[in-house]
């Protein structure tokens, strides 16, 4: 089977990979078979065009598989494999004579036809296809020496082929909201997989992830990179005096204050621990950087969270930052371990507060001019 990986009812090209192998098989295996059949059974001398029709058939189906096989290219594909199957079943009912086998192959094309392009190409195939045949038999053009296509005969394999083709079109529609609910179920379980169960944010996974990419960027991009690395002050001490649900609740109201104050589309807010959050974004200057800290800090202590052994009689954040530039070479762990590093210092500094990376001992996070106003 060519493209195997894709022949799973929930993926969306299942019908046309289906359509695509459905037809190659037919017309390739068909094509070799009854070519060889004809020459060595027949003989070449009475059957000669069918043989080279038949070798045509083959070689075409081959030629669509290779390229199928090599670029992957579905679409091409199908469009080429339907062509092929209008001309090839179209000839063999002409060349049938209207005899006992014509409407096998005329009953053929419908299906493959719908698969192959969709609905609504493939219902417009399927009409011109039906309109030849019809047209031939009506003005007797062709040589029809059994009799069997006339007025009955193309309206009962008219009848027929609608009848299959509303069959196959009531399977593709099922198929094709089936599809797209599975896509939806592989949605809703792939954030599942990225998210935290309680606040919705990205959880400690994607963060990881999004570390190691975002850091990746501002090599390729020559772009700043910010991480923050937030923990809730005296957090044990709020749930044990009023109980995990009221923490929980605390938690779901924090990761909203710091969703408010990061809002940018390329802004993400992660929960990475019981009550350890974390953010990465990008700022234009050093400046900005700070700034954004503070307004997160500041965005939580105004939620006014009641906690006797919180600074101020609230639950409060401390806040480590780390700035990195495209100069620097940096992996994801030492990146936050020297911003943890800062989260650390902020705790030990009276918590309640924006503390960044050092480097020679000075602040990388803001100018000189601006950093005893913003810390």
């Amino acid at each position: 089977m060519l493209c195997a990986e894709h022949l799973d009812p929930g993926d969306p090209e299942f019908v046309r990979v289906s359509g695509l192998n459905a037809a190659l098989i037919l017309l390739g295996a068909a094509g070799l078979a009854f070519a060889l059949f004809n020459s060595l059974v027949i003989g070449t001398t009475s059957v000669l065009p069918l043989i080279l029709f038949d070798l045509a058939a083959f070689a075409a189906a081959a030629a669509i598989g290779v390229y199928l096989w090599r670029t992957h290219d579905f679409e091409r594909s199908a469009r080429a494999a339907d062509f092929v199957c209008f001309v090839a079943f179209l000839v063999l009912v002409i060349s049938h004579e209207g005899g006992e086998y014509f409407d096998v192959w005329a009953m053929l094309y419908p299906p493959l036809a719908l698969m192959l392009v969709g609905m609504r190409r493939g219902l417009l195939h399927v009409a011109v296809f039906f309109l030849v045949l019809t047209t031939l038999a009506l003005t007797n053009l062709g040589v029809w020496n059994h009799g069997n296509l006339n007025v009955v005969g193309v309206s009962n394999l008219v009848g027929a082929a609608l009848a299959m083709t509303g069959i196959v079109a009531i399977y593709h529609g099922a198929q094709r909201n089936a599809g797209a609910r599975v896509a939806t179920i592989r949605r809703d379980l792939e954030n599942l997989s990225i998210r935290d169960g309680l606040t919705g944010l990205y959880n400690r996974r994607w963060f990881n992830v999004t570390l190691n990419q975002e850091l990746a960027r501002v090599s390729r991009e020559q772009r700043d990179l910010v991480l923050l690395v937030i923990d809730v002050d005296h957090f044990k001490a709020y749930n044990d005096r009023f109980g995990h649900p009221a923490g929980d609740r605390a938690l779901i109201d924090i990761a909203g204050a710091l969703l408010g104050t990061f809002r940018r589309a390329n802004d993400f807010v992660f929960r990475i621990g019981g009550e350890e959050f974390a953010v990465i974004c990008h700022a234009r200057d050093s400046g900005e950087i700070s700034i954004q800290a503070e307004a997160a800090r500041a965005a939580v202590e105004d939620l006014a969270i009641d906690a006797p052994d919180g600074v101020g009689g609230r639950l409060t954040i401390s806040v480590g930052v780390g700035a990195f530039s495209s100069g620097e070479d940096i992996d994801p762990e030492s990146a936050y371990t020297e911003t943890d590093l800062a989260l650390y210092r902020a705790k030990h500094a009276g918590r309640n507060r924006v503390v960044c990376t050092e480097s020679d001992g000075k602040d990388r996070c803001l100018p000189a001019d601006r950093r005893s106003a913003l810390m």
